[in-house]
């Protein structure tokens, strides 16, 4: 089952939004991981200071492993927000952030 992610870095330091620079903070990002997100993208929103965060990741859709495996990737992109947020000099904005699939749909934050 294939879920997309979606969170957003308010806030940040515009100067450090340069694609090398991006390119170069998931690189280190990644190596923090011991199951990295591959699919990252990092989207600057309009003339704002704010970045959108997407990702997309495979999880089980048998039963048992389903909502560990889940679990396991919220907690991930979670962290990635954070992470991407320290690099960026912005913070994570926990009033908006989703994910899901063709057949669910869920907030990122409570």
């Amino acid at each position: 089952m294939i879920f997309d992610f979606v969170g957003k870095i308010k806030n940040m330091n515009a100067e450090n939004f340069e694609k090398e620079a991006i390119s170069q903070c998931l690189s280190e990002i990644h190596r923090k991981f011991d199951k990295p997100m591959n699919e990252i993208r990092i989207l600057k929103e309009g003339d704002t200071n704010d970045a959108l965060i997407k990702a997309r990741t495979s999880v089980s859709s048998y039963l048992p492993f389903h909502e560990a495996e889940l679990s396991e990737a919220v907690e991930t992109f979670r962290e990635y927000l954070d992470e991407i947020a320290n690099a960026l000099g912005g913070e994570v904005s926990r009033d908006e952030g989703f994910y899901n699939n063709t057949k669910t749909f869920h907030k990122l934050f409570l």
